[in-house]
């Protein structure tokens, strides 16, 4: 479900950017989402959740918000720079609080940096 969400939102927002087209934006946006729960909904009930699973995941929610916001300031040239700033605002506390987890669970089991 990851592998065919990614594809399919990426795909999308790549033809939006081509068409300049914001709809169709917004539809690959939704393809993300609905994807996104899918495939962590399905794990979970089928019990097959990995960590591995679980950074792919992310991976593939990255991919795909790039996509929509490339495809948005290619579309709209003018929303590069608050693009750029809510990304930097919202990105960097992020992956801040994923170092930190990171090395409270390495700290926790035992394991040095």
């Amino acid at each position: 479900i990851t592998a065919v969400r990614t594809i399919a939102s990426l795909a999308l927002s790549l033809q939006a950017a081509v068409e300049g087209s914001l709809r169709l934006l917004v539809v690959a946006l939704l393809v993300y989402w609905v994807g996104d729960i899918l495939d962590g909904a399905v794990a979970r009930w089928r019990g097959c959740e990995t960590r591995i699973g679980a950074v792919v995941d992310i991976l593939c929610d990255r991919l795909n918000c790039a996509g929509f916001y490339l495809g948005v300031c290619w579309i709209e040239p003018s929303a590069v720079v608050p693009e750029s700033v809510t990304s930097t605002m919202f990105g960097c506390p992020i992956l801040e609080a994923a170092r930190a987890s990171r090395r409270k669970r390495a700290t926790t089991s035992g394991v040095r940096e």
